[in-house]
Parts: structure tokens; sequence; C-alpha cells
């Protein structure tokens, strides 16, 4: 599908794929980290070669990997959420400012999420005008939707929302489809943290983006998939965990910022945004988009 210095996406068939990467990528849903090679990934497997997995290996190109033995990795942030009647929200709230100011200090200011958040208000929907000026009217439209909708508890909107999201932009994630994906996760946080529906919350965003899959790639599709589940890769898992206690939110948050050229900091723009607008439109409302 698509080849990088330190990840080489290769199909299985149909829709399916595998993320071969080196250790710094991280753990994440599948990928297979690898040994070092000692050359980038780029000059071990081209796009297009063959993929053969059978026997605990996969052979492609000249890249021969053994997952006999492997450890399976799982996301875990969910398994720190406090228990209900804990008081954790004025603590996620300050966590959540801290996260905000290293994005705003450290993000890529080459990414859609890092202009959307230091152009104007993003956390509040905001802003419409800069927004298009620049070119992002669509996104900046699709985050107030998304606010709007969960705020309100109208489905519609947060669908409408979605769907000016999905597929906008270039690359194997793309932008929008990393925005939303954050978004998706971030609302989850909040969901555990003030005891709401959180099983509903992912049913309804499983839905949504299975009738949004032909709007983007494969490869996002299957990842946003994940992320209406709450699973996610190990950066963001660590971020997650953090923002609930468990773990030092500096770093976590650096962590995302370096996946990829810019779709750390897309998806954590979305995250941030997400998690602030659960907890305080579900706060208020106590119920999750029906």
């Amino acid at each position: 599908m698509a080849v990088f210095d330190r990840t080489a996406y290769v199909g299985l068939g149909g829709c399916e794929f595998l993320c071969l990467g080196v250790s710094s990528v991280g753990n994440g849903p599948f990928t297979v980290l690898i040994a070092p090679t000692g050359q980038p990934l780029s000059g071990l497997v081209q796009p297009g070669d063959e993929c053969a997995v059978g026997g605990n290996c996969v052979r492609v190109g000249a890249l021969h990997v053994t997952t006999a033995g492997a450890p399976v990795w799982a996301s875990s942030w969910h398994t720190a959420a406090p228990r209900p009647g804990d008081p954790a929200v004025p603590e996620v709230w300050e966590r959540l400012a801290l996260a905000k100011r290293i994005f705003r200090q450290e993000g890529n200011a080459q990414s859609l999420g890092w202009m959307l958040t230091f152009c104007s208000e993003t956390w509040s929907g905001r802003g419409a005008v800069t927004y298009t000026s620049l070119g992002l009217g669509a996104v900046c439209r699709g985050l107030a939707l998304l606010r709007s909708g969960l705020a309100s508890g109208r489905g519609a909107l947060v669908g409408e929302g979605a769907r000016a999201l999905v597929g906008l932009g270039p690359g194997l994630t793309p932008s929008g489809d990393d925005l939303f994906a954050g978004f998706m996760v971030g609302v989850q946080l909040a969901c555990r943290v003030l005891g709401v529906d959180v099983e509903g919350w992912q049913r309804w965003c499983g839905a949504v983006v299975r009738d949004l899959a032909p709007r983007t790639t494969p490869v996002s599709a299957a990842y946003l998939q994940c992320a209406a589940r709450g699973v996610v890769s190990e950066q963001v898992d660590g971020l997650l965990s953090a923002l609930l206690g468990r773990g030092v939110v500096a770093d976590a948050a650096r962590g995302v910022l370096r996946l990829g050229s810019w779709s750390g900091s897309d998806l954590m723009a979305g995250l941030l945004a997400g998690v602030e607008a659960g907890l305080a439109g579900l706060g208020r409302r106590g119920v999750i988009v029906g």
C-alpha cells in the first residue's frame, strides 16, 4: 500500500493490512514492530511488493519478520478510568489545560489541527471567518457541529460534523480523519470520567464510521473503527491515561505529537477538543447522543 522510512503498510487482500514498523513507531492497532534492519524500510520494501503471511512469518520484499513468541499489545487506557464518585473532574480539567499548552507550544505548525487551534478559539467552536480565510472552513464547521450535537444530544448534528471531516486531506490518514478519531476517543474519556454511557457513544460512532468509510482510505477507515471502540496507539493510550492521572501529561503529549509528520498534532487537536466538549456538554446533560 505505502512505504516510508519507519513503516511499511502491506495489503493482505481485500481491505486487510498490516503496518510493519520499527520500534520507535510504537505499538498500535494492526502494527507489527520489527527488529532493527540497519536501513530505512523504504530500501527493503517497495509499493506493490507481494506479501505472504503464514507459519508465524510475514514476508514482503526483502523483509522477513518472524512473529513467533511476540507479545500481543492491547490498548488499556480505559482501565485507568476513575470510579464513579471520585473527585476527578477538576483534576482532569487541569491536566487538559496543561496538554493544551504543550500542544500550542510544540505542535506541528503545518498541521491542520495546530492551525485551527492557534488561529482562533477552536475549543469553543468560534472563529469561522478566520478559518474560512485560510481554507479551513469545512473543518471549523465540522468541529462546531460535533460540539453542538454533543451538547444538545442531536445525533444528526454529530453525524453531519463527522461527514464534514472524514476524508478531508491527503495521505493514508487524512487530517480530517485524525481530528475525528481524536474527538471520538476524547469524548470516551469524558464519558468514563462522568459515568456517562460510553458504550452507547462507541456504538453510535461505529455506525457513523461504517457509513462514512467509502469517503476515505481503507487504512484510515480501519483506524477510525478502532478509535470508535477506544482502541488507540501506544502514544495516544499514554496521553489518555495521563489525563486520567496515570502518567506524566507533558511527556505523553509530546509522544503523541511525534506521531507521523502531522498526524500526531491532528489527533491531539481532536482528542483535546473531544475531552473538553464531553466534560462540558455531557456534564450538563448527563446523556449521550441517541
